[in-house]
This record gives structure tokens, C-alpha cells and sequence, in this order.
């Protein structure tokens, strides 16, 4: 079919792109919708209305798919054979895709200037169909543009959380690529909503669905605040040293090498993290952890410890630097002086599986297959654990009223069921190492004083020697089940989860504090 002249071709790409400005207004007004319903839930009649509202809203965006569908008729006449899954993959138009993802060429073709993926653009606008359509079909997830981003990085700095969440619940997509700025996928987020903000709490969906593939370590504790202007009042008046001590929210997280980030939220809980904390710490494995640290005069507290390392965030200090923190009960300090003893040598493994796990993807799209969508991810959400770990020191007693899945709900959109056929057994969902809150909820005189929590009571024991606790996690499959000396066993011998007999890749240790 001959292609019209470029002023026609023009005019209708035009069309096509205005259709797409809008759809990208009508799903910044569904999370408006959305987060005026969670915070309203106290008036069911305003929080009706606001759902009303979503609905009407849906209506329009499904009349506006409609028309592009319409508007990218007969694309030969626009585009070359080879460039179709491209622009179908811009503008949402998932049939297309189907009906050229075998043309040769077409699934990796990359458009000039910007060297964009048709995954990649599909996730800088937002269409979650096109995304797991490419994905199935074998596309290179981990691939880059002129920028050095992948579709990750790309979801993530536009704000799309249902993308982003599907991407990080493949195993096969690298949550360590830098681009060409040096930045994570994580750390643009809190880049890009520290300059625009976050009004409807789309980057804090995206940065939470980020950080539970990368965390290892997360709990409650408070934290020193030595230019605090109490201390440095009453020093200059009284002349004497005193601690001030604020409680957050701290997350561990990986980078891919051997420094972690030591990341300081001020929430009411681990659900409720906004997408920009309050400090990064930069800490290099192994170096220097103190327990306990060194007294004040006025306001100590027990279970201390200090860890060395350079602050990232919010501005960059290279000098290293002593960051006190407390924990609120014994049993939680132990818990965190044990991570640090023996991360080294566990998050040295984890390190170098990723890395293997990066050849694999890099060598052949053919090496990594995925089970059907409707299958693995129904609804975006991933199952719930086969054993649940008990919260040994729950962060509120209550339920919270705004809790981080009513804030954002999410709202995947239905695959087409043409899809290509899986050949491999079905992965089941990525592990996220975390720990649970370790600490009651924040009241003015806990500051003073904090009465000992109740000590933990391990739960389950390993289901291979049947004495010791349950301590590893088996990756990709997620069963928590074996203590970490039958895991040295079975990583030299079967590589199979005792439990459901799938290949692992590695076991790594859950830490609870």
C-alpha cells in the first residue's frame, strides 16, 4: 500500500498525538478520583460522589481508545512495515501490535533521535497492555535508550504505578540499571517529586513498588538529630550536650554493589512512605557499625548504634559522617546489629545472582519465558505469602484510615486474549525481603519513655531438618521454609524448592526486627 505524502502523514499523526494529550489528562483526574475517595472515606456521601466522578471519567477514556483506534486505520500509509509495532506501542493500540510484533526488526526497532524501544515508549505513556504484550513476546525489558533509561526508568519518571508494578514483578527486569546521570529507577523518582511534587501520590506508589524488590531491611527507629536547635540552645546557654530524637520509618536497600541506602521516612507507617524521605545514607558494607554510642548528658536512650556513611539525600555531603540511631526494644536491636554483622557475605550472593541473572537477559531473549498474564498478575496485585510472618511489634492497633492500597488503588487494564504461548512453568512472584514494623505507634511521651515490647516467638520450623527456624526464602518462588544451613545444602545439591520442587536461583535470609 503506498504511503501518503509527508503533509497528510503529519496532519494525522498530529490527531493521533492530541488524542493522546488527553487521555494522559483523563488518567491524571481518575488519581485525583481515586485519592479523593480514600481521603474523604470518612463522608460516604462525598466519597460517593467522587466515585461517581471516576466512573464518568472511565467512560471518557474508553471513548477516547475508541477514537484512536479509529484514527490509526490503514497505518501502512503513514508508517514503514517495520516501524508499526512502534508507533501501535505509542499510542496504545495493542491489535496492531499483535497483528506486526513478528515483522523482522519491528519488536526492537528504535526510533531516532531518542533510540526508544516499542516497550520503552509504550511505558513512557502508560498503556499496561502494550507493555505485557511486548513482554510476552519476548522483548528485551532490560534494554536502553540514548538516555541510558530503561522502560522502568522511564515508568518511573512518569509517574505510571501500574507499569512500574507489573515490571518489578518480573524477575527478568533489572531494578540496578543506571542511566546516563547515574541515577537509579528509585532515586529519579525521588529526583523528579522533589522538583514537581507528588499532589495524588503517584510517585509514592511507584517508589513503593520499587523498594519492596530492593529492600532487605526495614523497620522503626529513632533517629539523633545533633544540629537539632534544642541542643544547640541549650548548649550555648547551659553549656551542656543533649540528644533529640525523632522516630522514622528506615529502609535498607540495595543498589546492585556494596554500598546500601540507609533511607529515613517520616510516616505513620510502612504503608503510608511518601516519595521523598526526609534522608539517604549511603553505607558502604563493612564499614564501622558502633553499639552502643556514646552518651550525652541529657536525653540518652538504650538500644544504640551508629553507622558511618556519606549523606545522598536531600543534598550531597562526600565527607563520611556518624549517623546515631536507636532502636525501640532489645530484641529489634539485635535484629539490626545482625544485619550489618552479616550482610556482607549474603548481600555479596545476592550481588553476584543479579548479575547473572543480567547475562541471561542480556544473551538471548529466548532464555527467560513468562506464563500468561491472566494468570501470574489477575489483578496487578501479587498472592499473599503461604505463611504470613506474624508483625511482632504492630505499628498500630487500629486499622489506618488511610492505608497506602486504599490511597491508590489500582486498576489494571484487561490484556487482549490474543496472546503468544508461554513455554516455560510459571514464575510465581519476586521475593521482597522485608521486615516487618518494629514498633508501636508514635506517641508524644514515647520520646521519654518506651515499655519493652513482648519478645518474638518464632514461628514454623525448617521443613527439610524439622529442627531449626524457618530463616531463608527461596528466589524466585518465594517459599519461606528452609533454615540457612539446609540452604547451603540445597543450593549444593538439588537447587529445587523443598516445597513446590521449582528451580531456585538463590535463598537468601528474611530478617524481622
Amino acid at each position: 500500500m503506498p504511503m501518503v505524502d509527508e503533509k497528510k502523514r503529519a496532519k494525522r499523526v498530529a490527531k493521533l498525538d492530541k488524542i493522546q494529550e488527553k487521555i494522559d489528562k483523563q488518567m491524571e483526574k481518575i488519581a485525583k478520583a481515586q485519592w479523593k475517595q480514600a481521603a474523604l472515606s470518612y463522608d460516604k456521601t462525598k466519597a460517593l460522589g467522587w466515585r461517581q466522578e471516576e466512573m464518568n471519567i472511565n467512560r471518557k477514556l474508553a471513548k477516547l481508545r475508541s477514537e484512536m483506534v479509529k484514527k490509526f486505520e490503514n497505518p501502512h500509509e503513514m508508517f514503514q512495515r517495520d516501524h508499526l509495532v512502534w508507533y501501535a506501542a505509542k499510542y496504545g493500540v495493542v491489535g496492531h501490535i499483535q497483528a506486526h510484533v513478528r515483522t523482522p526488526g519491528a519488536l526492537e526497532h528504535r526510533e531516532e533521535p531518542t533510540l526508544n524501544t516499542p516497550l520503552i515508549v509504550a511505558a513512557i505513556n502508560g498503556h499496561l497492555d502494550c507493555v505485557q504484550y511486548l513482554v510476552q513476546a519476548q522483548a528485551d525489558v532490560n534494554a536502553v535508550n540514548a538516555l541510558g533509561k530503561s522502560a522502568l526508568h522511564e515508568a518511573c519518571e512518569k509517574r505510571h504505578a501500574e507499569v512500574v508494578a507489573y515490571l518489578m514483578s518480573l524477575p527478568q527486569v533489572d531494578p540496578f540499571i543506571r542511566a546516563r546521570n547515574g541515577l537509579l529507577p528509585h532515586q529519579i523518582i525521588r529526583a523528579v517529586a522533589l522538583v514537581y511534587g507528588d499532589k495524588w501520590g503517584r510517585y509514592a506508589k511507584c517508589a513503593s513498588a520499587v523498594e519492596q524488590r530492593i529492600c532487605v531491611l526495614q523497620g522503626w527507629l529513632f533517629e539523633s538529630q545533633p544540629d537539632a536547635l534544642v541542643n544547640r540552645y541549650i548548649f550555648d546557654h547551659v553549656g551542656i550536650k543533649a540528644h533529640s530524637w525523632v522516630q522514622s520509618y528506615v529502609r535498607v536497600l540495595r543498589t546492585g554493589g556494596t554500598e546500601l541506602e540507609i533511607v529515613v521516612y517520616i510516616a505513620n507507617g510502612p504503608d503510608s512512605c511518601p516519595a521523598v524521605p526526609v534522608r539517604v545514607i549511603m553505607y558502604t558494607m563493612g564499614d564501622p557499625v558502633e553499639s552502643p554510642i556514646r552518651k550525652r548528658n541529657l536525653n540518652n536512650k538504650p538500644h544504640t548504634f551508629s553507622v558511618e556513611g556519606t549523606q545522598e539525600f536531600p543534598s550531597r555531603n562526600p565527607v563520611k559522617e556518624n549517623f546515631e540511631f536507636a532502636a525501640l526494644n532489645e530484641e529489634a536491636l539485635g535484629t539490626w546489629m545482625n544485619f550489618f554483622s552479616n550482610m556482607l557475605i549474603e548481600l555479596s550472593a545476592m550481588s553476584a545472582a543479579t548479575n547473572r541473572l543480567r547475562g541471561a537477559s542480556a544473551g538471548g531473549r529466548g532464555s527467560i519465558s513468562v506464563e500468561p498474564l491472566e494468570q501470574l498478575f489477575p489483578s496487578l496485585h501479587l498472592p499473599p505469602a503461604e505463611e504470613p510472618h506474624e508483625e511482632l511489634f504492630p505499628v498500630n492497633p487500629e486499622p489506618q484510615e488511610l492505608a497506602y492500597e486504599k490511597l491508590f488503588p489500582a486498576s489494571a487494564k484487561t490484556m487482549s486474549p490474543e496472546v503468544l504461548s508461554p513455554n516455560a512453568p510459571p514464575l510465581l512472584e519476586p521475593v521482597v525481603i522485608a521486615a516487618v514494623p518494629s514498633a508501636p505507634p508514635f506517641r508524644a511521651s514515647i520520646l521519654e519513655s518506651s515499655p519493652a515490647a513482648p519478645a518474638p516467638v518464632q514461628k514454623g520450623e525448617c521443613v527439610v531438618c524439622m529442627d531449626n527456624p524457618r530463616e531463608g526464602v527461596c528466589v524466585p518462588c518465594g517459599h519461606h521454609a528452609v533454615c540457612m544451613d539446609c540452604a547451603g545444602l540445597i543450593l549444593s545439591d538439588s537447587k529445587a524448592c523443598p516445597v513446590c520442587r521449582a528451580d531456585i536461583r538463590e535463598i537468601v535470609r528474611m530478617y524481622i526486627c
